[in-house]
């Protein structure tokens, strides 16, 4: 597959399971764990779609 057709989103700010952290602000070493996770999805993309998101 060409690398121009592949596109990568990282959402580790914005799309956690669990809170890394407890009230006292201590990590939570699972959930931390838990949260480091790969989704890797395969669907068709347009080219207007793909334009349009690396003009962002």
């Amino acid at each position: 597959m060409a690398p121009s057709r592949l596109l990568a989103i990282g959402l580790a700010e914005t799309s956690r399971k669990l809170p890394n952290r407890g009230a006292n602000g201590a990590p939570i070493p699972e959930n931390l764990a838990k949260n480091h996770r790969m989704l890797i999805r395969i669907h068709a993309m347009s080219y207007e779609l793909r334009e349009k998101i690396m003009a962002k």
